[in-house]
């Protein structure tokens, strides 16, 4: 089941998290699929944690998710950004 929290963040908390991941110095990786190999698709990512290990020097942006949902263990946390297209798939 999936729980729908509005306003988690402070408005400081989000544009803290905003300008860093809109900065120039966060790293996107470019991948050329969104969901499977060959799907026409294309997207830019970055993992914070895989596996239940850190993988990025920026995981401390964030801390105000992970102290407020209360998690027990984390396994997975990336960003995805996506662009704008003619037709939402």
């Amino acid at each position: 089941m999936v729980k729908v929290v509005d306003n988690l963040l402070s408005p400081e908390e989000f544009k803290k998290l905003n300008d860093v991941l809109m900065g120039p110095e966060f790293p996107w990786y470019f991948l050329t699929y969104k969901v499977k190999s060959g799907d026409g698709n294309f997207q830019f990512c970055h993992n914070f944690i895989l596996s239940g290990k850190v993988v990025s020097k920026f995981v401390t942006i964030l801390d105000p998710f992970i102290s407020k949902l209360n998690m027990k263990k984390v396994i997975r946390i990336k960003a995805n950004k996506t662009f704008k297209k003619k037709e939402n798939i």
